[in-house]
C-alpha cells in the first residue's frame, strides 16, 4: 500500500471514530470537554518518544500497554470516552490515528457551534484587538463566528495572508509585489 493509499484509508477512519466519540460526548454535554481532553492527551503522546514506541510497538504486549494506560489515566485523568478511545485505538494498533480523530472530533464541534478555523500569516505579530478586528470582518464576509491561529513569517515583508475553508486571501506585501514585476515584464515584452 503506497503512502497516499494509507492516508486516503486513514481519514475516513478517524472520522468514524470521531463521530462516534462526539455523538456520546452530545449525550452526556459534554462536547467541549472531550475536545480539549483530545487536544491535550494528543500532545502529551506526541510530546513523549518513549510513551509513543510503547503503545504503538509490536514489541509490547497488549497486556504491557494496557499497563501502561493505566498509570497513565492515574497521572493524566482522562474522561471515560476518552480513556475508552485510546485504549480501542491501542488494541486495534491505530494509535496514530489519535491527531487525525481529534481534528475530525475538533471539526464536528466547531460545525455545532457554527464556528470557522483559519490561520493569519503576518509579517510582525498582530495584536489582539487586530486579530479580532480581522475575525471579526472574516465573521461578516463568511456568516459564521470565525477563530484566527496566527502564524508570522518575516518572507512575506507585510500585509497579511488569511486561509479560512480551503480559500486563501494574500493582501502580501509579496505577493503584490511579485504580480507587479510580472505585469511590468509583461508590458516590456
Amino acid at each position: 500500500m503506497s503512502a497516499k493509499q494509507a492516508s486516503v484509508s486513514v481519514e475516513p477512519a478517524a472520522k468514524l471514530y470521531a463521530k462516534a466519540l462526539f455523538s456520546l460526548a452530545q449525550e452526556q454535554g459534554i462536547q467541549e470537554k472531550i475536545a480539549q481532553e483530545l487536544l491535550d492527551f494528543s500532545a502529551f503522546l506526541f510530546e513523549s518518544d518513549q510513551l509513543r514506541t510503547i503503545l504503538t510497538g509490536q514489541a509490547f504486549s497488549m497486556k504491557e500497554r494496557e499497563t501502561v494506560l493505566d498509570l497513565m489515566q492515574e497521572k493524566v485523568q482522562l474522561n471515560p470516552l476518552v480513556r475508552r478511545l485510546v485504549g480501542l485505538l491501542v488494541a486495534r494498533n491505530r494509535l496514530l490515528l489519535l491527531v487525525a480523530v481529534e481534528k475530525a472530533y475538533r471539526k464536528l464541534w466547531d460545525a455545532e457551534q457554527g464556528l470557522i478555523r483559519g490561520n493569519v500569516t503576518t509579517a510582525e505579530t498582530l495584536s489582539d484587538a487586530e486579530r479580532q478586528d480581522l475575525e471579526k470582518a472574516f465573521s461578516k464576509k463568511l456568516g459564521k463566528k470565525v477563530l484566527l491561529e496566527q502564524f508570522v513569517e518575516k518572507e512575506i515583508l507585510g500585509g497579511l495572508i488569511v486561509s479560512v475553508q480551503g480559500r486563501t486571501f494574500d493582501g502580501s506585501l509579496k505577493t503584490t509585489l511579485t504580480r507587479l514585476t510580472e505585469n511590468l515584464e509583461r508590458q516590456s515584452v
